[in-house]
């Protein structure tokens, strides 16, 4: 039974102890206890990158058209094959204006480069692509395609590591 339940007692207790099994010296044993604990346990906190707020790229026009209905409205049909359902949401008025005010609301300058002014012109684009099909008589893939091509604009954009 260990003498301290501390780390620095456990420690020593398993360096008397290999040493006893004639494994090693009683000072080579706790230097590989120590680098055990070490490994174990570490140098730093590791934790410490939690406390850190995660970096979200997001600005008012871009998080009401993100709204979880509209997402809902449009993109679930498409990918269930549900040419009505998807018709439906892409001809909603609320998310053309919703795509109006996310075009004409400049990017955040904390977010501003030249590549996410381009992925914004490419999601702006995808968004009308997907509204334009769906005026007329969208195939099930083609409506996968576009709403894929719409998400993954969208993915890009908020992409905290685009520079």
């Amino acid at each position: 039974m260990p003498r301290s339940y501390s780390p620095r007692g456990l420690m020593f207790d398993l360096a008397i102890f290999l040493s006893k099994l004639g494994a090693c010296t009683v000072l080579n044993c706790r230097s590989i206890c120590l680098g055990i604990l070490l490994a174990c346990v570490g140098c730093g906190s590791p934790t410490a990158h939690l406390s850190k707020p995660a970096a979200v790229v997001t600005w008012p026009a871009l998080k009401a058209l993100q709204d979880p209905e509209v997402a809902r409205s449009v993109i679930m049909p498409a990918h269930m094959g549900d040419v009505a359902g998807h018709q439906k949401g892409a001809s909603d008025p609320k998310l053309a204006e919703l795509l109006a005010k996310f075009e004409a609301e400049p990017i955040p300058s904390q977010f501003k480069s030249p590549a996410r002014e381009a992925a914004k012109t490419k999601a702006v684009e995808a968004y009308k692509a997907v509204i334009e099909g769906a005026k007329g008589t969208p195939t099930p893939q083609a409506m996968k395609d576009a709403v894929t091509a719409m998400t993954t604009a969208i993915g890009t954009l908020t992409d905290p590591t685009l520079k």
